[in-house]
């Protein structure tokens, strides 16, 4: 139990730092824009920070295969290591870098290249530490176990969101301009240290050592899962999809929405959607709860349903400047957000065999992350721009939950045998997983109760 309770500790300071660092980039978007792409037109400079946080997200996918590969022939402890150690420092260097004024165009040129490394590392992280926790999780108890993870995606907001209003109503407009931005990166090292002491005291999870025990690590993971896996990478891209850019909207496009769209204060911007990440958190327990008891396909379907339904009325309300307005409609979103990430996060590791895991879940999150994710801030900020209507990102996101909603009510039927199950056994369903095992009559389906 206490080994238990080590690894969602390390893998929830993992997700934290993570997310502590694109949340800070993307509440000071609009400063760093100034100081790294300095243009007479605001919104150009907005729209090349965005750019520029979307680049890392191109890099992901190499970072996926590496840590991947690394986490399934080494264990999942050395990749997770790596990962959080090169993601806290890569962070810390961007407080340090000269802006535009100082060095010209060298400024956006190392910034681009921080940013790569960002990418590159968080490619190993959330699917890395997702692993883990699964894998060293009673079955009966995987969601909810892994949902404190998905909760921590909001501790990183939450704290990132803290530190940017602490350094707002502390400073003056020039300060946090000239210096006060700076602050939120520095602190990535401290964090960074603190979980890479964490991971370094993990043991490796059962399920990987049994497979080493058992010569069943696979020599050449990427290139199997490709050839045996592609219907489970098919279904957790189209999943992704929908909760990157859901996910993106609630810690980054909200605030820049609300500052630039609405006029609304930054102070009030970042309060409001600060409540809202904390609800999303506190929702997560709760969706891991009924993943569990009433299986994953159910609580998935419903939050796809509740972000088609209500997204476009949210951005309607929002789109009023009204303060309560803005909090109900992002509290709301982010509570619907939460119904999405905790059955996909979970399920995105049950659909892989154990010596294929870390690298497919990877390779599949972060290839959605990079052509959806990345792009969600941007292509918002976007849409709003060019077409002068409030509700156009929310068209965007709706067409995309829909779409995934599609793909989950084809791809995973009512009575399926679960993936999962038959990943543990090390039997290779082939290019396309069976829709049905009637001899398997034990196996844990997807949409039932854990036994």
């Amino acid at each position: 139990m206490r080994q238990r309770h080590r690894g969602i500790a390390a893998g929830i300071i993992g997700t934290t730092v993570e997310w502590f660092d694109f949340t800070i980039y993307a509440s000071f978007a609009v400063i760093i824009g100034d100081q790294f792409f300095p243009s007479d037109n605001a919104n150009v400079s907005v729209l090349a920070a965005l750019a520029t946080f979307g680049v890392a997200f191109f890099v992901r996918p190499l970072g996926g295969i590496v840590f991947g590969h690394m986490g399934d022939r080494v264990g999942r402890r050395s990749a997770l290591a790596r990962s959080v150690l090169l993601m806290s420092a890569a962070t810390m260097v961007v407080g340090f870098l000269p802006g535009h004024a100082t060095i010209g165009v060298w400024a956006p040129i190392l910034l681009v290249a921080s940013r790569c490394v960002q990418g590159f590392a968080v490619g190993g992280e959330l699917s890395g530490a997702m692993t883990y926790v699964v894998e060293s999780g009673p079955r009966n108890k995987q969601g909810w176990w892994s949902s404190f993870v998905t909760a921590s995606t909001v501790l990183g907001v939450v704290l990132a969101t803290l530190v940017a209003l602490l350094i707002n109503t502390s400073l003056t407009d020039d300060q946090v301009g000239s210096w006060g931005w700076r602050i939120p990166f520095l602190l990535a090292g401290p964090l960074g240290v603190v979980g890479l002491y964490l991971r370094l005291r993990l043991t490796e999870t059962p399920a990987f050592t049994k497979a080493v025990e058992d010569d069943e690590v696979s020599d050449a993971p990427l290139v199997q899962v490709v050839r045996t896996r592609m219907r489970s990478l098919g279904l957790v891209f189209a999943w992704i999809v929908t909760q990157s850019v859901a996910f993106y909207f609630l810690i980054g496009f909200f605030v820049n929405f609300m500052t630039t769209s609405l006029d609304v204060s930054r102070d009030a911007a970042l309060a409001t959607n600060l409540l809202a990440s904390i609800l999303f958190g506190l929702s997560c327990p709760l969706w891991g709860r009924l993943a569990d008891s009433r299986g994953r396909r159910p609580v998935l379907i419903g939050g796809l349903a509740s972000l088609v339904l209500l997204t476009v009325p949210i951005f309607a309300i929002m789109s009023t400047g009204n303060m309560a307005a803005l909090l109900v409609g992002q509290a709301v979103f982010g509570v619907a957000v939460g119904a999405v990430a905790v059955p996909v996060n979970v399920m995105m590791i049950e659909l892989f065999p154990v010596d294929l895991r870390y690298s497919g879940s990877s390779l599949a999150y972060n290839a959605a992350q990079m052509v959806f994710g990345g792009t969600a801030a941007f292509v918002a900020a976007a849409l709003t721009n060019g077409t002068g209507l409030a509700v156009a990102p929310g068209v965007y996101l709706t067409v995309l939950a829909l779409a995934s909603l599609v793909v989950t009510l084809l791809g995973l039927k009512p009575g399926q045998a679960s993936i999962d199950r038959l990943a543990e056994t090390g039997r290779d369903a082939g290019p396309a997983d069976p829709p049905n095992l009637p001899h398997q009559a034990a196996e844990r389906r997807i949409d039932q109760p854990t036994v």
